[in-house]
């Protein structure tokens, strides 16, 4: 069976509550603020914004509250099967590899 493409810099699974509580959880041992940049599917397109809040749905669906940066600003919830999260190699939540703005099904 051949593996299907995934564009460089581009992670093909979800980032999840349990990642961003792992992240913060290490984040507060090493005593820094964590501030989590990540990609958000929308209309098929990536916009890169900035994770403001995590909540669980009543269906018990996780989701995502973020600030969006680039290219559209905007607040949002998304649920975690849209978010990616960002390499942040460049401090400016433009994901690398990530150059076409657009984001696999």
């Amino acid at each position: 069976m051949k593996a299907a493409h995934t564009p460089p810099g581009y992670l093909s699974t979800p980032y999840t509550h349990a990642d961003h509580a792992r992240a913060c959880y290490e984040a507060a041992q090493r005593g820094v603020t964590l501030r989590t940049c990540v990609q958000v599917k929308t209309s098929g397109s990536a916009n890169c914004a900035q994770l403001i809040d995590a909540w669980t749905s009543s269906d018990g669906v996780d989701f995502f509250k973020v600030l969006g940066i680039a290219p559209l600003a905007f607040t949002g919830s998304f649920p975690v099967r849209a978010v990616r999260q960002c390499s942040g190699l460049d401090g400016r939540c433009v994901c690398a590899g990530e150059v076409s703005g657009k984001v696999p099904a």
